[in-house]
């Protein structure tokens, strides 16, 4: 299965179609990872799976507008980046 989509156009372009294989095995690629990388930025095991889990339903959500162009390691790790920052900047202005 990883093989169909070793390549990095393919492994953004399948998804961009609606192919949930393709989806589910970028998923099962970068989630651990992603949240070990958030868990650094968060300090909360919870917070952290919620916010890649947040950035991994939007980049499906919005698949169809993903640059075959781009490196989908790097888009997603800025990705869960920038929605740390967007939920500590909402938390921050409630107090």
């Amino acid at each position: 299965m990883g093989k169909k989509f070793s390549d990095q156009k393919k492994l953004i372009k399948h998804p961009k179609k609606g192919n949930t294989a393709a989806y589910t095995f970028l998923v099962d690629l970068y989630y651990d990872k992603l949240c070990d990388y958030t868990r650094n930025l968060a300090r909360d095991d919870f917070k952290s799976e919620d916010i890649v889990q947040n950035v991994i339903v939007r980049m499906w959500q919005q698949r169809k507008k993903l640059n075959s162009n781009i490196s989908i390691k790097n888009y997603l790790f800025k990705s869960v980046y920038n929605e740390f920052v967007d939920q500590y900047r909402k938390k921050v202005s409630l107090y």
